[in-house]
């Protein structure tokens, strides 16, 4: 927890801000405020690649709470829903040319499978590894508007913001920090409330990626094999070496089909062993704390 970044983190959703505190225990992170701070009213209306903020005054005074609970507190990491973001693996031509900046590149590459206009998108991105042509990247973007419009809100309520991620990215942040053979192949899943996502990695790196919604019209464990089958078709690989699965009440069944698809043995990432927490609600929050220790890891 020595890497610059706030000890506060804070993950939003469309119902509310969890908002906890972390020391260092050890090499590992210690649990030392955690309080759900649920909104008065919606303050997000459905739109294209991330929710609009329409009522900021909602989320202000959420905001505000918990800065008054924390001791006035004036900067926090912020973690946010995967399904957010619009999260890609590119191949970039080389950055030979200069007049061309990276983010035009980013946004050339995306520009065919977004619904809005790439310059309405807000892009960071961290690269991968260098193939014959160019660079792969990893690319996260989200509307500019939603992001700016978050932002002013917390600074309306005196804080400003670290960092704004997504929070599966941040669980394997935590898992990845943690295995011990960086060289393998590993499948991870995160399962939110409404969304999921999936992915290979090699070490850290991600090798596929997909984030869905999830919709009552298919159950978790359909989406999961549908998601597979997808994968496999897109991606050659020899074997996974296991799987990593993160989410709240995710049952032995989907745990078992999961085992079942991909061959190899399926952890399950638990609370206890990325964060120590006396707060026996820490376990309901488990996910999304796993991913608040994954900030401390870049």
């Amino acid at each position: 927890m020595a890497n610059g970044f706030p000890t506060e983190v804070f993950v939003l959703d469309s119902e509310g801000v969890l908002a906890a505190r972390f020391a260092r225990s050890g090499r590992s992170a210690a649990l030392t405020y955690m309080r759900r701070y649920r909104f008065t009213e919606p303050p997000f209306a459905e739109a294209p690649v991330s929710p609009r903020l329409v009522k900021p005054a909602v989320l202000a005074e959420a905001i505000s709470r918990a800065r008054k609970d924390l001791g006035g507190i004036d900067r926090v990491s912020l973690l946010l829903p995967d399904s957010w973001f619009r999260l890609n693996l590119l191949d970039l031509p080389a950055a030979g040319d200069r007049e061309t900046p990276q983010v035009e590149l980013v946004r050339f590459a995306v520009k065919r499978t977004l619904p809005v206009r790439p310059e309405e998108v807000r892009f960071a991105w961290v690269p991968l590894q260098k193939n014959g042509t160019g660079q792969q990247v990893f690319a996260v973007g989200a509307m500019e508007t939603s992001l700016a419009s978050i932002e002013a809100a917390f600074r309306e309520a005196g804080i400003s913001l670290s960092l704004i991620e997504p929070v599966g990215v941040n669980v394997w942040n935590a898992v990845a920090a943690r295995v011990a053979d960086a060289s393998a192949d590993r499948l991870f899943l995160h399962i939110g409330a409404a969304e999921f996502t999936m992915g290979i990695f090699h070490g850290a790196n991600p090798r596929f990626l997909r984030s869905r919604l999830l919709s009552g019209s298919r159950t978790l464990e359909q989406e999961i094999l549908l998601s597979a089958s997808y994968m496999k078709s897109r991606l050659e690989w020899s074997s996974i070496a296991e799987s990593w699965v993160s989410g709240n009440g995710v049952d032995e069944r989907v745990l078992g089909s999961i085992q079942s698809e991909f061959e190899a043995p399926v952890h399950r990432a638990l609370v206890e062993d990325f964060a120590h927490s006396d707060d026996p609600q820490s376990k309901a929050w488990g996910a999304e704390l796993i991913a608040c220790t994954g900030v401390f890891t870049a």
